[in-house]
């Protein structure tokens, strides 16, 4: 079935898509990942159609060198973590190391991990130096945000104040702003205390909800 799965992402492939999609997601001529150029409607699409793979399979496309294929393995753990959502985190958390962009994140660890996760074990990622565990752990508290829990995000942002990676704090000044939304009073008194202290695009992110 994997073989399957890949041929008809290989058939969906736009050249001109990936050229731009690319630098987007920072992914270099030289790197080993393969990226095909699938556009994600599809990949939701191929997901809903192959939601009731099997477990062998699925990590198949979770390890695949192809970045849509990956996705696709997200797009489907999403799903199946409707009916079984400790074994999706658990396979989540041990496949963290192919779970390596920004975008295979953003959709999939604020629901596949932050629901079915306590908030020490988003500490231990945070505490890593695998950039990815990091954007897991900001990113997987836009879950407690929405229920008007912003403890964490605020640890976790004061932390990563001095990140060395503008990815981290890119997600850090959304989870801010998202935090904003919610409570712009709160917002405002982290920025008192060390918006002269984050990182520029941390900063300009968290401020967008102020203006």
């Amino acid at each position: 079935m994997y073989k399957k799965i890949i041929e008809e992402l290989k058939a969906k492939a736009e050249p001109s898509f990936r050229e731009w999609l690319r630098p987007y997601l920072s992914i270099h001529n030289d790197s080993n990942e393969i990226l095909l150029g699938v556009r994600v409607p599809y990949l939701r699409k191929l997901a809903k159609k192959y939601q009731n793979i099997d477990q062998e399979n699925l990590k198949k496309l979770l390890k695949s060198d192809i970045h849509e294929s990956r996705a696709l393995a997200l797009f489907i753990m999403l799903i199946k973590s409707k009916a079984e959502p400790i074994l999706m985190r658990d396979l989540y958390l041990e496949n963290l190391n192919y779970i390596n962009n920004w975008d295979l994140i953003d959709y999939s660890a604020p629901h596949i991990v932050a629901p079915y996760t306590n908030k020490e074990t988003l500490r231990n990622l945070a505490d890593t130096d695998y950039l990815w565990a990091n954007r897991v752990a900001i990113v997987s508290t836009i879950y407690f945000i929405k229920n008007k829990d912003y403890q964490l995000t605020l640890e976790l942002a004061k932390k990563f104040i001095n990140h060395k990676h503008h990815l981290i704090h890119k997600a850090t000044g959304w989870m801010l702003r998202e935090i904003g939304k919610q409570d712009v009073e709160v917002l405002k008194e982290f920025l008192d205390k060390y918006a002269d202290k984050m990182p520029a695009i941390m900063r300009s992110y968290a401020k967008e909800r102020l203006k």
